[in-house]
């Protein structure tokens, strides 16, 4: 009777040890990234066209300094709420004799480019930046250009190229 008693508490025991719960240690990893809500910038539209014109007529811009007619288009940023700010910097190559200019790289001669702001004539000059600009929603940048003489231009095309780079300060 002692030893099946002793066999008993023997197998009992052994059976919780068969039975012994057993645990594991997971770590959660929980990653993610948030990134600034962009502006879209121009409707989409990687390119902003300002056209001069096809009959700009050298006599009247003989004189130094003197300009066509002003061309104007609207840059405008549609922004979510958590955009409230921007910043955008003008850039191009500038004219060789003038660099509040920008240089004409078309088939005209002496004449360069003019960039400014239609509300305050703000020359829009390469490097020039225009920072902490409160959106609110939408946000128009009105520009104007114009192609400006250096003295007795001669007959040709007109192009320069500028870029408007916005960032989210």
């Amino acid at each position: 009777m002692k030893i099946k008693q002793g066999l008993l508490a023997t197998l009992v025991t052994a059976s919780c040890g068969l039975f012994t719960p057993l645990s594991h240690a997971v770590n959660i990893d929980i990653t993610g990234k948030v990134i600034a809500s962009p502006c879209e910038v121009n409707g989409g539209n990687e390119t902003l066209s300002i056209d001069l014109g096809d009959s700009i007529r050298a006599g009247d811009i003989f004189e130094p300094g003197s300009g066509s007619e002003w061309k104007t288009a609207d840059l405008e940023l549609v922004c979510p709420p958590s955009a409230r700010f921007f910043n955008v910097t003008f850039t191009g190559t500038s004219d060789d004799d003038d660099p509040a200019y920008y240089k004409n790289t078309g088939t005209a001669q002496r004449v360069m480019v003019e960039l400014t702001n239609t509300l305050s004539e703000t020359a829009y000059k390469n490097g020039t930046t225009l920072e902490n600009l409160e959106v609110g929603g939408v946000y128009i940048i009105n520009l104007r250009a114009r192609a400006v003489s250096k003295w007795n231009p001669l007959p040709g095309t007109i192009s320069a190229q500028v870029q408007a780079t916005i960032t989210y300060p």
